[in-house]
This record gives C-alpha cells, sequence and structure tokens, in this order.
C-alpha cells in the first residue's frame, strides 16, 4: 500500500507539473495572439522618470528608449509577454541614463536589428558610465545609423521618419532623436527631451509633415518643451507625458498642462496610469485599457 501511495502521489505531481507548464503556454500564446493581425499597438511603458515607447504590429516591432537600467527586467518582460522574438528598430533619443540606461540589457536579451541613435558633436559627447555601457552594448545589435532628418524606414506596415533634429546643439536635450511612425492612416509622434529650441527649427523644415494621432509629449511635460506652434502643428488627438510619480523635477509643469487643456487635447498621464495603450486599425487610433 505505501509503495502503490508513493506511486499516485508520483503521478499526481507529474500532472501537476503538466496542467502548470501547460497554463504557463496558454498565457504565453494569449499574449502572442493579442497582438491582432493589422492593427498597431502603441505602448508607453511606465519606467518611472524617464521614456520607454513600444510600437508593434504582428510583422514589426519598434522600439523608442527604455528608461533607467532599473528598469531593464519591466521593459524586457513587457516585450517577451507580447511574445516577440526580436526589435526591428530601436531608437535611442539622447544619451541621458532615464532614456538609455536600460537599453544595454535589453539588447543582450531580446535581438535588436538596427539601432538609430543621434550625431553628436564631439564636445558634447558624454563620459558617464551609463552611456559607456550603452556604446558597449552595440556589439550585440546588428546594425547602427546615425539619425538623419527625412529619412524613411519601412517594416512592413510601419513607416518610420526621422523628424528631427535639424541642426547642431550644444544641449543634449535639443539633439534628441524626433521620430514619426505611421500606420495607414495613423500616427505617432516620439520626441524624447527635445526643446523649444529644437522644435522651432524643425517648424522652419520645408515639407516636413508633423501632425499626428498621438504625441508623446517631450521632457517629461516640462515647461521648456511644447511651444505652442509645434503644438499645433502636431495636432494630435491624444497627447501621452511619461514621468515618475512625484518626481523631484515637478514634471509635467503647470504650464504644459494648461496648454493641452487650452487646445482641448485629451492627455494621459504614466505616474497616474502606469503603462498607457493605444490600438490602431489604420483609421482610427483609440485608447485601450489594459
Amino acid at each position: 500500500m505505501v509503495k502503490n501511495n508513493n506511486i499516485t502521489k508520483l503521478v499526481l505531481s507529474m500532472f501537476a507539473l503538466i496542467f502548470a507548464f501547460t497554463v504557463t503556454l496558454s498565457g504565453c500564446l494569449f499574449a502572442t495572439e493579442s497582438i491582432v493581425e493589422g492593427k498597431m499597438y502603441v505602448s508607453f511603458i511606465d519606467v518611472g522618470q524617464g521614456d520607454c515607447t513600444l510600437i508593434y504590429t504582428s510583422e514589426a516591432v519598434i522600439l523608442v528608449d527604455a528608461g533607467e537600467a532599473e528598469n531593464a527586467n519591466y521593459v524586457i518582460d513587457y516585450i517577451r509577454d507580447k511574445g516577440m522574438e526580436k526589435i526591428d528598430c530601436c531608437i535611442a533619443t539622447h544619451p541621458h541614463s532615464d532614456h538609455i540606461g536600460a537599453l544595454p540589457e535589453v539588447f543582450k536579451s531580446i535581438k535588436v536589428d538596427t539601432v538609430i541613435v543621434p550625431e553628436l558633436p564631439e564636445d558634447i559627447e558624454p563620459t558617464t558610465k551609463t552611456y559607456e555601457k550603452f556604446l558597449d552594448s552595440l556589439e550585440y545589435v546588428d546594425n547602427i545609423m546615425f539619425a538623419v532628418p527625412d529619412d524613411v524606414i519601412e517594416y512592413g506596415e510601419l513607416k518610420l521618419e526621422i523628424l528631427g533634429p535639424r541642426k547642431v546643439y550644444e544641449d543634449l536635450n535639443h539633439m534628441s532623436v524626433v521620430s514619426k511612425v505611421t500606420f495607414g492612416e495613423t500616427s505617432v509622434v516620439i520626441t524624447g527631451d527635445t526643446e523649444k529650441v529644437a522644435e522651432q527649427d524643425m517648424l522652419a523644415a520645408k515639407g516636413a509633415d508633423y501632425s499626428a494621432d498621438i504625441l508623446k509629449v517631450a521632457h517629461h511635460g516640462s515647461n521648456t518643451s511644447t511651444c505652442n506652434k509645434w503644438l499645433e502643428a502636431v495636432n494630435p488627438d491624444y497627447a501621452v507625458i511619461s514621468c515618475g510619480i512625484d518626481n523631484s523635477y515637478g514634471h509635467p509643469h503647470s504650464e504644459t498642462i494648461d496648454l493641452l487643456e487650452d487646445n482641448e487635447i485629451e492627455y494621459y498621464r504614466t505616474d497616474l496610469l502606469g503603462d498607457i495603450v493605444f490600438e490602431s486599425d489604420g483609421k482610427n487610433i483609440t485608447y485601450i485599457k489594459q
């Protein structure tokens, strides 16, 4: 009897393990199947006082920044939970730790085809450990490109256009790569920490189309960014501010919030909502609660 009981316990344990494994697989499959073919998803991942935007379809993945180093596991898990095996393009907007700090671990953990970076003047190129780690981690990446305004790269149904910077500046924030991703008739503009000087230079460029359904508000909602003319040019239906709870900078600043409200733009904040996700069918973009 004792032996039979032991065998029964062993069999039950095996069934329990198989069940647990099946549930885990089902969870992964559910996550993968949640990416519907013919739709684009835009996730503003909550990385506290930092930036991280993930844009993806069933065919392509674009990552813009990834927050501080401490956010790496969260970002990696977020991507993997969607069933994504690689990142087609990663934009490192500029070399501040709250934007690129987590990227080295992302590059080590997930295959990345192309990384786009701003071409920095030597006199402002950082000497920080964060930047050194970022440069070292580029060995894991297949292709590295400098951001060139008006360049367009297509990833399946996603079209990525580089909007800025339009000039060379002495401030790293001004050197932020500004990009626009278009899917069908819908689009999103992502700004890094670009400030009003760079915004005005982009607006002075002839032929550029800055209009978009979603604007990732620059510099965490700082009053040094998002001039009224820039907001009018983008003319978004939605704006997203990525910032940390009770951050020491006071982001977002009241001037930026007032500007969004005066222009009747619906805005969302990661410090209040956590991860913020939109879905596009190529014609309309909607905010979805997950």
